[in-house]
């Protein structure tokens, strides 16, 4: 919702209400009830928005990135390009994965090393060799 700038017509009070645009011309004073009036107000700075940032470091790319464009410029000349959500969280999978597997073959070369205690047969029992 914006913020806009009022005047109230009876006090005198400056306001700035943010309101929806909607009731912007229906506003009345919280204090003395009376009509305000709407004012002309300037764009607020709006940090990381809308590109009027001073930038910000990029920590994948190592470098300070100026906007949005900047960032897919130097993307495309590192011949780079973004990954999507579905790469993380495939890659997350894996690795999960990865990891339930080499937890079975440690405990069973574990237990086949307890059973037999040959450290030949344990390796042989995870590696099917």
């Amino acid at each position: 919702m914006p913020i806009y700038d009022y005047k109230c017509t009876e006090c005198g009070l400056d306001q700035q209400i943010m309101c929806d645009i909607f009731e912007a011309d229906s506003m009345v004073c919280e204090f003395c009830n009376g009509k305000l009036l709407r004012g002309i107000s300037l764009f607020a700075k709006t940090v990381n928005r809308w590109g009027d940032t001073n930038g910000y470091f990029d920590r994948g790319l190592g470098m300070h990135i100026e906007n949005s464009m900047h960032r897919e410029k130097i993307m495309k000349e590192r011949g780079l390009r973004p990954v999507s959500q579905k790469e993380l969280d495939d890659e997350q999978q894996e690795v999960y994965n990865e990891t339930i597997r080499h937890e079975k073959q440690v405990e069973t070369f574990n237990r086949v090393k307890k059973q037999t205690g040959s450290f030949a047969e344990a390796a042989k029992a995870i590696t099917g060799e």
